[in-house]
């Protein structure tokens, strides 16, 4: 009986913009209310070195969405995930 040994790399390639906009101050005594950057997940591409067809195994779809939602729960653990309610840039 053969065995099948395959490794895959996964490489996920990140892209995230802050949803408020910075501008620098001169004087530090007449900024107020300064908020955290609050970040969104638009897109995430995971890319494998070589594929199996097997239905045991994770798809790239699968994958995605966990790393997607890996991420997303990191930001939310250190409140700088953007949600509906967030203030868009002018």
């Amino acid at each position: 009986m053969g065995c099948i040994l395959t490794s895959s790399i996964i490489s996920p390639n990140l892209s995230a913009k802050a949803t408020q906009i910075y501008k620098p101050y001169k004087n530090t005594e007449t900024v107020e209310n300064i908020q955290p950057r609050l970040y969104k997940l638009k897109s995430l591409n995971v890319s494998f070195s070589s594929r199996i067809q097997r239905p045991e195994y994770l798809t790239q779809d699968s994958i995605t969405e966990l790393y997607k939602e890996k991420i997303e729960n990191t930001l939310k653990e250190k409140n700088m995930l953007a949600d509906a309610s967030t203030a868009q840039p002018i």
